[in-house]
């Protein structure tokens, strides 16, 4: 009798384990599309309306295109005083 009760107690131990093991199976294959389903859609809806209007409205906001006319592209910055790196954080 006690016996059965062991054998049944292991079955359900087993049952459990592989349900558990299918369950984390099937949450890491459903996490694993969401994330490229949101990605993508927050690539499209978001960032790529964003990045489209820029370039329309906004010309060269990185001044990257090409000007023979300049002498150098180096823009000049104006020097600091040492004290300013001393708490930089």
């Amino acid at each position: 009798m006690e016996a059965r009760k062991a054998l049944k107690k292991l079955a359900a131990r087993l049952k459990e384990t592989r349900l558990f093991r299918l369950w984390l199976l099937i949450g890491e294959i459903l996490g694993w599309v969401n994330t490229r389903i949101l990605l993508a859609i927050i690539f499209f809806a978001i960032l790529t309306p964003i990045s489209l209007l820029r370039r329309i409205f906004v010309r060269d906001p990185l001044h990257l295109k090409w000007n023979p006319h300049l002498p150098s592209y180096v823009t000049p910055v104006a020097p600091r005083e040492p004290t300013h790196f001393r708490f930089q954080f």
